[in-house]
């Protein structure tokens, strides 16, 4: 039976059940961690953890998949990422790569772009304006999340900036259970093509690799080219299920 962890117990169920799993070993303890007391982290037994924030569900593990699907429908959610069991019903909607820099390995660094001021701690609402501009609900979401994460050590986000005008961004989002998930990576549309985020994601890789985390990311089907190149290894890969057609 799925139900949300409301204790110590249903916390350590949830915590074994994505334990060790790239990508969902190191989001979802840290969604539980910061916002799994007020928000919805769920666990069937040790079987699978659940983690609904947000619009799209992530979970990692094995339930009934009818019993997964008459969940998701009551919480009014159409979309998850999952590693285990696919809702009765659904199907898939989009395919993600796994990539991954192990923890000591370093990826070949390009040549600096130039004129861009690196900065290792940039404003948290700067970055949210950069990446969703005029979408104001999903910029303070994100905005409100990302101030928790960096506050308790859980989120490291820089920026290349340009007098001041943030002009690409990528972040680890989640660090945790030694790993650093890495996304948001992202570069003003007018100076793409420069090799400007093609400097930054290894650059920041390699940092926190050498700090000792394995970093690992989600790619979409058209950004799989730019990660092979940088000389991520790609590990696998997690499907995107949907109930509409």
């Amino acid at each position: 039976m799925i139900a949300q962890v409301t204790n110590e117990t249903y916390a350590a169920w949830y915590q074994k059940a994505c334990a060790g799993k790239p990508y969902f070993g190191c989001v979802l303890p840290v969604q539980l961690e910061l916002f799994g007391k007020v928000n919805g982290c769920y666990f069937a037994g040790e079987n699978i953890a659940i983690d609904a924030n947000s619009r799209k569900v992530i979970a990692s593990g094995t339930a009934d998949p009818e019993e997964l699907a008459g969940f998701l429908a009551f919480l009014d959610k159409h979309e998850l990422l999952t590693d285990g069991t696919v809702p009765l019903g659904w199907n898939p909607k989009e395919q993600l790569h796994l990539f991954r820099l192990a923890a000591g390995d370093t990826l070949p660094l390009p040549h600096r772009p130039e004129g861009l001021t690196l900065n290792e701690t940039p404003s948290p609402f700067q970055v949210a304006s950069f990446l969703f501009g005029e979408e104001s609900q999903r910029r303070d979401d994100f905005y409100s999340e990302l101030c928790t994460k960096r506050n308790h050590s859980k989120a490291v986000v820089w920026t290349l900036e340009q007098a001041g005008k943030i002009v690409s961004t990528a972040g680890a989002y989640a660090l945790e259970a030694g790993q650093a998930y890495l996304a948001c990576v992202e570069t003003a549309e007018q100076i793409r093509g420069q090799g400007i985020g093609g400097w930054l994601v290894p650059y920041m890789a390699n940092a926190l690799s050498q700090q000792g985390w394995d970093v690992v990311l989600l790619a979409k089907e058209e950004r799989v080219h730019f990660y092979n190149r940088l000389g991520f290894t790609h590990v696998g890969m997690h499907t995107v299920y949907t109930d509409e057609i």
